[in-house]
C-alpha cells in the first residue's frame, strides 16, 4: 500500500525499502517486470546484461526532502540488424532518460519557475525543501516554453544581469507586443548575430551604443534599421542641450543682464515722483 500511495504512477516499479533521516526520506525502488521493451525497435527482451543504480530527487513530502534510489537493468537486444545490442529499460511515469529528478519534481519546479523566475523561485523551492539553482529554473522555463520563438519586426536588445557585476546576457524584447522574446546567455556579437540570422523578418532594432550589439545586429540583420533606445535618446538630447547652453553661455548672461536692466528701467519710470 505504501508504494502505491506515495510513489509516482509508474506501472513497472515496486518499493523495496524506505530509509529515513531527521529531515530526509529515501525510497529504494526497483523495476518489477520480467523483461523490457526497447522503444526504438520494439523488441522485448528478458536477457539481462547488468544492473545499476540511479539517484533521483523527488518532490518534498510535508517539508521533508525526498529522494529515490532506483535500481534498473540493462538488457540484450536480440533483434538482428538493430543499431544497439544493449539497452536500458525505461521507467515511464517516474523519470526521463538520464534525468536527475522525477517527472513530478520537474513539473513542480517548472510551475515555481514560471511564477517566480530564477532567483526568487530558487528561494521559494529551498523553503519547500526542494533546493535548486536559479540557472536550473531558467533552463526549465526555456525548455518548457511556448515552443518556437515568435517575434515581430521591431525588436529591442539590451544587457541582462544574471549575476550583478559578474555575468551578463542579452535581453531581446518585441517592442510591438511589449513582451520578452528571448534571453541570450552572453553579450557576444557572434551570439547576437546568429540569433538575428535565424529571423529574417527583423526590420528595426533598438539598441544601446555597445560595440558588440552594433556588430551583432549589423552582421545578423544587415537590412534592418538600427535606432537608439529611449534612454539613449533622452540622454543624447540632454547632452546636446547641455552643450548648446554651454556654447552660448556668455550670450545668455548678457541677455539676462539686459532683461534685468529693462525691468529696472520700467520699474523706475512707473514710480511716482514727489
Amino acid at each position: 500500500m505504501l508504494g502505491a500511495t506515495f510513489l509516482p504512477t509508474a506501472s513497472n516499479i515496486r518499493l523495496i525499502q524506505v530509509r529515513s533521516g531527521w529531515n530526509s526520506l529515501e525510497w529504494v525502488v526497483s523495476t518489477a517486470t520480467v523483461g523490457a521493451r526497447y522503444p526504438y525497435c520494439g523488441c522485448v527482451s528478458r536477457r539481462i546484461h547488468s544492473r545499476y543504480v540511479r539517484h533521483l530527487a523527488d518532490a518534498a513530502l510535508r517539508q521533508i526532502q525526498v529522494s529515490i534510489e532506483l535500481h534498473v537493468r540493462k538488457f540484450y537486444c536480440d533483434k538482428l540488424g538493430c543499431e544497439r545490442s544493449i539497452f536500458t529499460e525505461r521507467v515511464a511515469g517516474l523519470a526521463e532518460s538520464y534525468a536527475r529528478r522525477t517527472i513530478q519534481l520537474d513539473e513542480l519546479l517548472r510551475l515555481i519557475a514560471f511564477a517566480n523566475g530564477g532567483e526568487c523561485g530558487s528561494r521559494v523551492a529551498a523553503e519547500m525543501r526542494m533546493p535548486v539553482s536559479p540557472q536550473t529554473l531558467i533552463g526549465l522555463i526555456r525548455r518548457h516554453g511556448a515552443g518556437a520563438i515568435v517575434c515581430g519586426s521591431v525588436l529591442g536588445i539590451d544587457d541582462w544581469s544574471f549575476a550583478k557585476r559578474k555575468r551578463y546576457g542579452s535581453l531581446i524584447v518585441d517592442l510591438e507586443e511589449h513582451r520578452v522574446v528571448d534571453l541570450l546567455p552572453d553579450r557576444l556579437a557572434t551570439t547576437v548575430s546568429e540569433w538575428m540570422k535565424a529571423r529574417p523578418n527583423i526590420e528595426v532594432v533598438s539598441r544601446d551604443r555597445g560595440d558588440n550589439f552594433i556588430a551583432g545586429v549589423t552582421e545578423g540583420a544587415p537590412n534592418s534599421r538600427q535606432v537608439a533606445d529611449r534612454w539613449h535618446l533622452h540622454h543624447n538630447l540632454g547632452e546636446m542641450l547641455k552643450r548648446l547652453v554651454e556654447r552660448h553661455l556668455v550670450e545668455l548672461h548678457k541677455l539676462i543682464q539686459m532683461r534685468r536692466r529693462e525691468q529696472a528701467g520700467r520699474h523706475s519710470s512707473n514710480t511716482p515722483s514727489d
